[in-house]
């Protein structure tokens, strides 16, 4: 019931009000009022007192929100205060927890996850965690166009990521495994942890189910998986004469010409760049974040002048690309499949790979150390590799090797060389 002490509001009295100079109040009764606007709007507030503290909220604008419907609104309001509720707390509370569940969303997360990690790893590396994640893991919790294919932008909405189990989880992993990606399985539950860590950190879950996981056990054992490589001299030669004579690409046939010569991983020839080539002190040198094992640092490999004189073949063909194999047209680096599909077509499938040429530096690296006398350390760094011991591998490469990388890498070049002259 409206208090008796003030005339309760009719719509005809409301309709009839019109703006004036100042702002001014028509008292409905028991807290409700609404407030005339110098524009000429109309607000539905509520006063009230809870815990001796006088205050006062809006419920909607006047004829959106009817007189009925304020009363209405004013007595649900009368009810939560009686019982010792803030409305106006509950209210900020409900809007934050409706931008908590919509920010908290599985796909929301992992693309806020994609986006803090993207400058720490390389782009390729940052592609395929995310084509992981749309494949693999987001078609069990979201939902997104049937007829499409589950990616980002087709992802309506999602779960929210602290209601995901682990069980459920570890499910979807399994069936990766379950189609023969056991490596790919288990890429993705780490990439898990990693995500769930980083959850965890800024507060849309409230713990990491990853450790209610027995990862030991939880999944197959990845097969060890061994790249064709070959240490016979006659492949070798074989090898770097076709390298010189390839047609099918000019950049790609400079890339195969300095597989043999540094031996890095298919992405890090590919994805080579100018500025990681010092002319002057003839060194490369690879950001951390570009190699397989990051924490092993900085990549410095001693460049001997066969490479040199490859790199300045090329160097006038794209130099002002960012990438060293780059397209005359995009400025794009070569594909991953390019220098494989290249081997595969031209009688080396199974013979050799553009990885396993790292197997056949090892080996024969090994297999001389008593030709060019330099030891089990200096081979290894020359691989990116370090010693069992972090922190004195680390200092011991950059403070011993790099001299005697040099000596291993042009005792390597010229051993390629002598190849080409036998018969």
């Amino acid at each position: 019931m409206a208090n008796r002490r003030v005339p309760p509001l009719t719509d005809t009295l409301i309709k009839r009000s019109t703006a004036k100079e100042k702002n001014y109040i028509l008292p409905d009764g028991n807290g409700l009022q609404l407030l005339v606007k110098t524009i000429g709007s109309k607000v539905w507030e509520v006063r009230y007192t809870l815990n001796g503290k006088p205050s006062k909220t809006t419920i909607g604008t006047y004829p959106e929100v009817t007189l009925a419907e304020a009363r209405k609104k004013r007595d649900l309001y009368r009810k939560k205060i009686y019982n010792g509720i803030n409305p106006i707390k509950e209210r900020q509370d409900l809007k934050q927890q409706e931008i908590e569940t919509i920010q908290g969303q599985f796909h929301i997360v992992i693309k806020n996850y994609l986006s803090k990690i993207q400058h720490s790893i390389s782009k390729s590396t940052l592609e395929h965690t995310k084509r992981r994640f749309e494949r693999d893991i987001l078609p069990y919790f979201s939902t997104y166009e049937s007829e499409k294919q589950c990616t980002f932008e087709n992802i309506t909405t999602s779960r929210p990521m602290k209601e995901i189990k682990h069980p459920e989880l570890l499910k979807a992993i399994l069936n990766v495994e379950e189609r023969g990606a056991i490596e790919t399985a288990h890429r993705i539950l780490a990439e898990c942890n990693n995500l769930w860590l980083y959850a965890l950190q800024h507060g849309y879950v409230e713990n990491n189910i990853i450790a209610n996981i027995d990862r030991r056990h939880a999944l197959k054992k990845v097969p060890k998986k061994h790249f064709p490589s070959t240490t016979d001299p006659k492949e070798l030669k074989r090898f770097i004469e076709f390298s010189k004579s390839f047609t099918r690409s000019y950049i790609a046939r400079y890339a195969l010409q300095l597989l043999p010569y540094l031996f890095l991983r298919a992405g890090n020839i590919r994805l080579l760049e100018w500025s990681e080539i010092d002319f002057e002190r003839k060194l490369l040198i690879i950001k951390a974040n570009k190699m397989k094992v990051s924490t092993n640092g900085d990549f410095i490999l001693p460049l001997p002048q066969a490479v040199l004189d490859i790199l300045n073949e090329i160097k006038p063909l794209t130099q002002n690309s960012k990438y060293v194999f780059s397209n005359s047209q995009d400025k794009k680096p070569i594909s991953d499949n390019t220098l494989s599909k290249a081997l595969r077509e031209n009688g080396f499938k199974n013979i050799i790979t553009p990885h396993g040429f790292r197997a056949t530096f090892s080996s024969l690296a090994y297999e001389n150390s008593h030709i060019h006398g330099l030891t089990h350390n200096v081979i290894e760094a020359c691989l990116h590799h370090t010693e069992s011991n972090k922190v004195a591998g680390s200092y011991n490469y950059h403070a011993n090797y790099v001299q005697q990388m040099t000596l291993l890498m042009e005792w390597w070049a010229n051993y390629l060389t002598e190849l080409m002259t036998k018969k």
